[in-house]
């Protein structure tokens, strides 16, 4: 069709028909605006205005040409179109004296086409002005068609500068015009706008109205533009009023028609509130889904805005460069013009030679004019297209940012979906089975549930892992500053550690300088993750040989010292060309290592992490096939014996027996959860306990009754936590306003744990909880709180006895039968690298609430070996941990526990 279009007008032009050419002209620059060639578009009717057509012609391609404008987002060119339209038809009217019926309807088009394009300007005044006067001129001429228009501009407007009752006001009028004219279109997308309106009120009864009255209009016509939108906004309508299973039907329906038509943004908009919905109902995996979906239909409407600028800036290129090329052409036919008169011309030899003289010249004046306006020209034309490279490159690398932080709300919102998918079943499986192990099962049986509570830690230790590099990565990983002991700490990672390299037969060795002073002061729980982390990898890739752990000074100035720690193996080694990559997450050396190995590939990405945060340095040194040095440099302050000394405080355990009482009320949507809370109290305590599954019926239940505490879940159906508990302190009557909150809920993230404190509840547990973990917080906000003294008060740990063991009850148990003993001494040898492993884990994350439960599970082990001393080491350990400030206490009686846990396995080892 171009390629026609173009001939016709070149026909039209051989035979200087001007209106003919100008109709062809149209018709060409409208094929161009078919295949989106915008800037051709523009050519062409800026050709056809220079024609000489017809003023209506031109009052056309004026419009037109200000759509195209429009299109791009180039607004204030659009509005000179329309002005120059307006100002071709005011000359037409004056021509003839008169205005006629269809000169005001065009006038009135004009009106309301710059109403519309100020509001995508955001300059409602000025809309309003336009839209006014066009109003005016459809009373005039009685079109009631567009006084529809001209009223929902008004609407828009005055709903967009807040001023909504005048905007009800104008959408209502616009309504009765089109029940008069049967002006079906026009009435179903008001209905959409009022009830876009009220919902946004919280009038969603005023919204249900208008939306069903917008879909009864279409039951014929399904892929009106408009169907979508109505379904989009009666799904968002059933989700505030929590009624889910319409809402996902309606909003379902609404992405598919829009799937169907190509209506990418209003896709995008369903696409949005089918993740909000999904996220109401607690179902993380398909609001994952779907808002995958939304950023997929957001970047490719992100990439359309994009390409409207660079045309934009193409056809402003394209203009300021057609515009220099008119105005050398007109020089070249000035000077060519001159020369011809100037031959034709009858003069005298004399008059001739002067005349030649003076038209050489002028030619010659005019050349050079020509080669500087060249020059110039040239020199514009490069600064422009510099000038257009620039403002591109400065498009994407905003298109690239943009990206990245919609990547990185992606990836906070997966961590929170995944972290909640996951400890919510595993909040289950480890309540059940701690509830299993205090109900004394079978030996057999314990070592079963053990098995399954270990396999639980394993998966929260991924998650763990996954949500400390996110935190790093955010910014948001704080250290602490406290004097610790140097020797205690690499004391600690060589007893973690030193399990499984005994397994494998490897020497584990450690080192500190003797110019090193024992306390120090910075953060001792990351330094021993780093440690365990590098240790741990060490132990890991090495076969045969030794692992050598040793800390160097290099140098000391007043109250700081630089410290060098190194980690040395005789394992596999790492190639050359994998030595530059190991620090980045995910990776290992092979992709078989994970199947080999087993982890992750996410230790050595943190412990680089971790240095860094702290103003150090990490390198790595390998030998393929001999071994590997891991180096890490840190600088600490010097720290005081007595400031060490100064962070142990008084013991206390909190005993479930101070819940006694107690009323509580406990509202979660899922039963495996509230049998575990329940159980797990119950079992504890002496404590009265209603259910709700949502906070609706929680909120019903605080009506009727008084309750001393609410253990409330964050993501529940109908009524989520958050609004819940916001609804309680806004809106119950005291004292009922003011009652303690516990907040269960599986996301460990900071933001989602800030939520819950700015919705007003007064702490949380995290999921999966343990049972004293639940029982200290009810304490703490109840005031239960039960404080005893350890029953060794002095600053340091007990020593370790002469016999670790004594098999006095385990035989007498076993009604001293050989192989029932030896069975459960093996039991208990095989569990002691889990415990201890789990155990400095739970140390490097500073995580004294886990250091807590392990105490507390592992204790009926050495109650069956006899094992009294440290039984009771585990109970001190337990209660110190459960306020802070005890830290270098809780250190000092683990380590001595592990010494006294590798007396007992050599004391049992020699038994069987």
């Amino acid at each position: 069709s171009i390629m026609y279009f173009r001939e016709a007008a070149s026909v039209a032009k051989l035979f200087n028909d001007k209106d003919l050419e100008g109709y062809a002209d149209m018709y060409l620059a409208n094929s161009y605006r078919m295949s989106a060639q915008y800037t051709k578009v523009i050519e062409v009717y800026n050709d056809a205005l220079k024609v000489g057509l017809k003023p209506t012609i031109n009052l056309g391609l004026l419009s037109n040409m200000g759509g195209i404008y429009a299109t791009v987002g180039d607004y204030p060119a659009a509005l000179n179109c329309y002005d120059s339209a307006s100002k071709v038809l005011n000359e037409l009217v004056k021509a003839k004296q008169k205005s006629t019926r269809n000169d005001t309807i065009q006038m009135t088009v004009i009106k309301i086409t710059i109403g519309d394009t100020y509001v995508a300007m955001g300059e409602y005044e000025r809309a309003l002005n336009n839209y006014n006067s066009a109003l005016q001129l459809c009373q005039q001429t009685k079109n009631r068609s567009a006084a529809i228009l001209c009223l929902v501009g008004i609407g828009n407007s005055y709903h967009a500068r807040q001023n909504d009752m005048q905007a009800i006001e104008s959408y209502d009028h616009a309504l009765k015009i089109c029940e008069e004219i049967n002006e079906l279109e026009s009435e179903m997308g008001i209905y959409n706008l009022l009830g876009k309106l009220y919902l946004g009120k919280g009038m969603t009864d005023q919204a249900m109205s208008y939306a069903q009255k917008a879909l009864m209009l279409t039951k014929n016509d399904p892929y009106n533009k408009d169907v979508p939108i109505a379904y989009t906004l009666l799904g968002e309508i059933y989700t505030q009023q929590k009624q889910y299973n319409k809402a996902i039907s309606y909003l379902r329906a609404a992405v598919d028609t829009c799937k169907s038509t190509g209506a990418l943004d209003d896709e995008k908009d369903a696409l949005q509130a089918l993740s909000n919905t999904y996220q109401q109902m607690d179902r993380p995996a398909l609001a994952l889904e779907a808002f995958k979906n939304f950023i997929a239909i957001r970047d490719s409407v992100h990439s359309i805005e994009k390409t409207k600028e660079f045309t934009r800036m193409e056809m402003t290129s394209d203009f300021e460069t057609k515009q220099i090329e008119d105005s050398l052409k007109r020089a070249q036919v000035r000077a060519t013009d001159s020369l011809r008169h100037a031959q034709e011309k009858k003069v005298t030899d004399l008059e001739l030679q002067k005349q030649k003289a003076i038209s050489i010249g002028s030619i010659v004046g005019i050349g050079l004019v020509l080669v500087l306006v060249f020059f110039v020209y040239r020199n514009y034309r490069q600064q422009k297209s510099a000038n257009v490279r620039i403002n591109t490159e400065k498009l994407r690398a905003d298109e690239q940012r943009e990206r990245a932080e919609r990547s990185e709300q992606f990836k906070q919102q997966f961590l929170a979906n995944m972290s909640h998918e996951i400890r919510t079943p595993m909040n289950a499986v480890s309540g059940m089975t701690d509830l299993l192990l205090d109900k004394n099962p079978r030996p057999d049986q314990t070592n079963y549930l053990h098995v399954i509570s270990r396999s639980s830690e394993i998966l929260l230790h991924l998650i763990n892992d996954i949500l400390d590099l996110s935190k790093i990565e955010a910014g948001k990983l704080e250290l602490e500053s406290m004097d610790f002991s140097l020797f205690d700490t690499i004391r600690q990672v060589k007893e973690t550690l030193f399990v499984r390299a005994e397994e494998k037969g490897l020497q584990l060795l450690t080192a500190i300088s003797d110019d090193i002073g024992d306390v120090l002061i910075g953060d001792p729980f990351r330094l021993t993750q780093i440690l365990i982390n590098l240790g741990g990898n060490a132990v890991k890739f090495t076969d045969r040989g030794s692992v050598a752990i040793e800390v160097k000074k290099l140098s000391e100035e007043g109250d700081t010292i630089a410290l060098q720690f190194s980690i040395t193996d005789t394992g596999i080694g790492i190639p050359p060309d994998k030595l530059n990559t190991i620090f980045e997450s995910f990776t290992q050396v092979n992709s078989s290592d994970t199947r080999r190995y087993g982890g992750t590939g996410l230790g050595l990405s943190i412990s680089r992490q971790l240095v860094e945060l702290q103003g150090g340095s990490i390198s790595v040194q390998s030998d393929e096939g001999r071994g590997t040095t891991f180096y890490f440099i840190i600088t600490f302050k010097k720290g005081s014996a007595q400031g060490l000394q100064a962070r142990t405080a008084n013991e206390r355990r909190i005993d479930g027996s101070s819940l006694n009482g107690l009323r509580i009320l406990l509202a979660d949507d899922n039963e495996n959860n509230r049998l575990v809370a329940n159980d797990a109290l119950r079992l504890k305590a002496g404590v009265v306990i209603d259910e709700a599954v949502n906070g609706e019926q929680a909120i019903q239940l605080l009506r009727q009754n008084n309750y001393d505490v609410i253990l409330m879940d964050v993501q529940m159906p109908v009524m989520d936590g958050l609004e819940a508990t916001r609804y309680i302190r806004a809106k119950m009557p005291a004292p009922k306003n003011s009652i303690p909150i516990i907040a269960l809920t599986a996301s460990m993230l900071r933001n989602d744990l800030d939520k819950c404190l700015g919705a007003g509840m007064n702490t949380f547990v995290p999921k999966p909880f343990k049972t004293w973990q639940l029982i200290a917080a009810i304490a703490d906000l109840t005031g239960r709180n039960t404080t005893t003294q350890a029953a060794v008060t002095s600053g340091t740990a007990p020593s370790a006895p002469q016999q670790a063991t004594d098999l006095t009850y385990l035989r007498d148990f076993c009604e001293q039968e050989e192989d029932r003993i030896k069975k459960y001494i093996s039991i208990y040898l095989k569990a002691i690298a889990p415990f201890e492993e789990n155990v400095q884990s739970a140390l490097q994350a500073n995580d004294t609430e886990e250091v807590a439960s392990l105490m507390h599970l592992f204790r009926p082990k050495w109650m069956m070996m006899g094992m009294k001393q440290s039984a009771e080491l585990g109970q001190r350990i337990e209660a110190l941990c459960k306020e802070p400030g005890n830290e270098a206490r809780i250190n000092e009686y683990i380590t001595l526990l592990l010494i006294l846990n590798r007396q007992s396995a050599t004391e049992l080892k020699a038994t069987v």
